[in-house]
């Protein structure tokens, strides 16, 4: 098997055509779209090579059967080697993307009208599967302390006094916030007591930067899991998204019947031979070369832990313990436009604007970290030259 090596150059990159490179065009760095700049593991590209070597696009099956039962034993085997925790393959929907599984669980779990619970800041496809739903979204706005964003519990509480679904972002998208088991048995009690569904987009459950595990929601106990929807998937991971593959885990039959109540098995479709060829081998074989991902990342969170230290009366961010993501407030900065405006005007830098997770954040951007130490260098270098000759401008 080919070794594999995960970094990938600028020149490299700036030939691929999919959104984070051709978007914004050849003239900008970018470091926006929760996408990565590495090179796919050597057994995903050899898996898929040899599907278009064989033609082998027809109906499929995987271990004797179709390919929604072999993804549900797949799932299975990863959440028991990751996390420890022994899901039932059964209770596994394999679907195409987790923005899929947010629309299907806003419908299938409230009713045009109802209120649907999420944390701000608020990543904006949620927003978009609530309101596009008939829904009417309600923000529980995170608490931010000493470069520590947290939950209100209080604030939840009262919010789901009116509402039936929890759409829950764990680990956290932009803040890179990792919930410990104790939020997470606070936040499933009041689920508890006011019977609210808890769907949990668990996407970057891979991504815990320190010593920490990530501990799956509906691991914490049967009486939070039976009210809960876990959703997944490679495609963060291993930069596989656009392979459109992921699954939704129900934990209970109770709640998996409510959900084909609404959308019956096969009404959904499935996901395609190709997403799940690249998903089944990423998580029996990629290992080794995630942890590869994650020295880079951490390599780039020092790099960007030092930025901050030197500009620290222009930018403030809290220390992401999970995730590939900064979220930096640019409100010093005093600017009359997007911080992301101004760097790409003056750094041509792309950074994705906070604006596009509430309007309470439109001093905020997110910053990707997703990408090799060199590149990330040459981004904070930009930037801070900009930051630099915005300081000397203003004397």
């Amino acid at each position: 098997m080919t070794m594999d090596n995960p970094i990938m150059t600028r020149a490299e990159l700036e030939v691929r055509r999919g959104a984070k490179w051709a978007y914004h065009g050849a003239d900008y760095l970018p470091s926006w779209v929760a996408d990565m700049d590495f090179r796919a593991p050597a057994a995903v590209t050899e898996a898929l090579t040899r599907l278009v070597a064989e033609s082998d696009f027809g109906y499929a099956i995987r271990g004797g059967t179709l390919l929604g039962p072999a993804m549900g034993r797949a799932f299975a085997a990863r959440m028991q080697d990751r996390f420890g925790w022994e899901v039932d393959p059964e209770r596994v929907l394999a679907c195409t993307d987790l923005v899929q599984g947010v629309f299907d669980t806003v419908q299938a779990f409230s009713a045009p009208g109802d209120k649907v619970v999420v944390q701000g800041p608020t990543y904006d496809p949620f927003r978009e599967g609530i309101e596009d739903s008939g829904r009417v979204m309600v923000v529980d706005h995170m608490r931010y302390d000493d470069r520590t964003w947290s939950i209100d519990l209080d604030a939840l509480r009262a919010a789901l006094a009116e509402s039936p679904l929890l759409l829950f972002c764990h680990p956290h998208n932009p803040t890179g916030r990792a919930f410990t088991r104790a939020e997470l048995e606070a936040i499933g009690q009041i689920a508890i007591e006011q019977d609210a569904v808890i769907a949990s987009d668990e996407i970057w459950a891979d991504f815990m930067l320190d010593a920490e595990q990530h501990v799956p929601f509906a691991s914490i106990s049967p009486e939070i899991a039976e009210r809960t929807v876990t959703m997944y998937s490679a495609g963060k991971s291993f930069g596989l998204a656009g392979l459109r593959c992921a699954v939704l885990h129900f934990g209970s039959a109770a709640l998996q019947e409510r959900f084909h109540a609404t959308f019956p098995p096969r009404m959904l479709g499935g996901a395609n031979i190709m997403g799940v060829e690249a998903t089944t081998v990423a998580w029996e074989s990629g290992n080794a070369w995630f942890e590869q991902v994650l020295d880079a990342v951490r390599s780039n969170r020092a790099s960007m832990e030092a930025f901050l230290a030197e500009h620290a009366e222009q930018l403030e961010a809290a220390y992401p313990t999970s995730t590939y993501l900064y979220w930096v407030d640019c409100s010093r900065l005093g600017l009359e436009e997007s911080p992301s405006d101004f760097f790409k005007r003056e750094a041509q830098v792309v950074f994705t604007s906070g604006a596009e997770f509430g309007a309470d954040y439109a001093q905020y951007v997110r910053v990707n970290l997703a990408t090799s130490p060199e590149i990330f260098d040459q981004i904070l270098a930009q930037a801070g030259k900009a930051l630099d000759n915005r300081g000397a401008g203003r004397g």
